[in-house]
């Protein structure tokens, strides 16, 4: 099953297969940044505006902060940018929640037999709930978008929040990754606490 933003309560299955690279042609069709790649999947123009490359420079900023990367760990994945109603079918058939979400994390583990690269996997971000969640508790969706991105990176490296203390552990990276960006604790929010114990 793939981790729900969060809300992670069982195994992910593997990448989901054969989704389109962007058509957009003002959207690039990977984050490059050695010895990381990104590719991009833009399914929702409404995302366009906010893929900027502030936005990819504050990502790879976050990712080199990650413990795994700091030990030479090498992030090969993909970020689909969707909206509510493929979030929502996704949900339905790997979780079986009938709701839309921010984010759900596909693990692949997939080695390329030439390059020996291994893909992670693939990180949904839909566009209707990152927008409302970053509107009602009155953030920056720069800000919101890039930490929901950090918490999908985490689960594709095997983070969890299942129990208390697996939550503790990647909550504590995450706002010690996102306070050295400039970024305030998102758990400090009544609304993101409520979504942690849903």
């Amino acid at each position: 099953m793939p981790t729900d933003d969060i809300q992670n309560e069982h195994p992910e299955p593997d990448s989901p297969n054969g989704i389109a690279l962007s058509q957009n042609m003002n959207i690039p069709e990977i984050w490059n940044a050695p010895p990381h790649t990104c590719n991009l999947h833009l399914q929702d123009d409404r995302w366009a505006e906010l893929i900027s490359a502030s936005l990819e420079a504050d990502f790879w900023s976050l990712i080199d902060k990650i413990p795994e990367v700091c030990n030479g760990a090498i992030l090969h994945f993909g970020c689909i940018w969707t909206d509510a109603s493929q979030i929502t079918e996704l949900n339905q058939i790997y979780r079986q929640k009938h709701k839309p979400t921010n984010v759900l994390s596909f693990p692949d583990g997939e080695t390329d037999p030439e390059t020996g690269e291994i893909y992670l996997g693939d990180i949904f971000l839909c566009w209707d709930v990152i927008l409302e969640e970053a509107t009602n508790q009155n953030i920056p969706l720069h800000h919101h978008t890039l930490h929901l991105m950090l918490h999908g990176v985490l689960h594709l490296l095997g983070y969890d929040h299942i129990d208390a203390e697996d939550a503790a552990e990647m909550e504590s990276i995450e706002t010690a990754l996102l306070t050295q960006i400039g970024i305030e604790n998102p758990y400090t929010e009544p609304a993101i606490q409520s979504e942690v114990a849903s």
